[in-house]
């Protein structure tokens, strides 16, 4: 399921997140997109929004696998723990070839990153739950999640791991 500007209330903040998606009622893709037409709007204002959301409403982050930041022409996606440049652009929409320039840097990652499967392999092989000490567990995301990706995907022409 997808949601639209999905309200989280939490410790007294009411923030309201561009787009959602959830895969079996968990948020998993939490996706930050500015105006194109705002020069003042740009992939890095996105990922400040996205660290404002980590620190004011840290729980919509427990199961986040994927951030995404668009300004409406240029758009990147990374990890939870990823700094700006290790978020990286999605460069195909159907797994074998270089998306056209024709094409937004966005549509080819809806269509590419966020199709049930790859989104799925993605989750499956590039996020692991690891233990620190003795009781606590953290999640570990591949920073960068999608040159990691096309390294295994696309170099060994591999369709699914």
């Amino acid at each position: 399921m997808v949601s639209n500007q999905f309200t989280v209330i939490e410790n007294h903040h009411k923030k309201r997140p561009d787009v959602l998606l959830f895969v079996n009622g968990l948020p998993l893709v939490l996706v930050e997109l500015k105006n194109a037409t705002d020069e003042n709007a740009t992939v890095n204002a996105a990922f400040r929004q996205m660290e404002t959301y980590k620190s004011q409403i840290p729980s919509l982050f427990t199961y986040n696998a994927l951030l995404i930041i668009s300004d409406g022409l240029e758009a990147k996606a990374g990890s939870l723990s990823a700094g700006l440049s290790r978020f990286l652009a999605w460069k195909s929409a159907d797994g074998e070839t270089e998306a056209s320039h024709l094409f937004s840097q966005l549509e080819t990652m809806v269509t590419g990153m966020l199709n049930k499967e790859t989104l799925l392999d993605l989750i499956r092989h590039f996020i692991v739950l690891a233990l620190v000490g003795s009781e606590n567990r953290i999640k570990k995301i591949t920073n960068d999640i999608v040159s990691h990706f096309e390294v295994v995907v696309f170099s060994f022409n591999c369709q699914s791991y």
